[in-house]
């Protein structure tokens, strides 16, 4: 089914969301949805300062270096088969 995957992570693709549950999954879609929606007229500070991101980002595991590092080799292996 849809789900968001990290691109640069090639050996093995996983759902970024699979570990959080059917209520944080709810929570993150009302949270983009606002935000597109002031966004649109130009409010998107209003919702940065007012919004939960800030605490689900905190609630987010960190990516280690190493997953920093797949990213920019993909990123250069797209750009040499162009």
């Amino acid at each position: 089914g849809p789900s968001l995957r990290m691109p640069w992570q090639t050996d093995s693709m996983k759902d970024v969301l699979e570990n959080l549950t059917y209520q944080e999954r709810n929570d993150i879609t009302q949270e983009a949805q606002m935000g597109l929606r002031l966004m649109s007229f130009g409010q998107l500070m209003k919702w940065l300062e007012q919004s939960k991101i800030h605490q689900l980002m905190v609630s987010l595991p960190k990516r280690s270096l190493s997953d920093m590092d797949d990213q920019i080799r993909v990123k250069r292996q797209c750009t040499e088969l162009e």
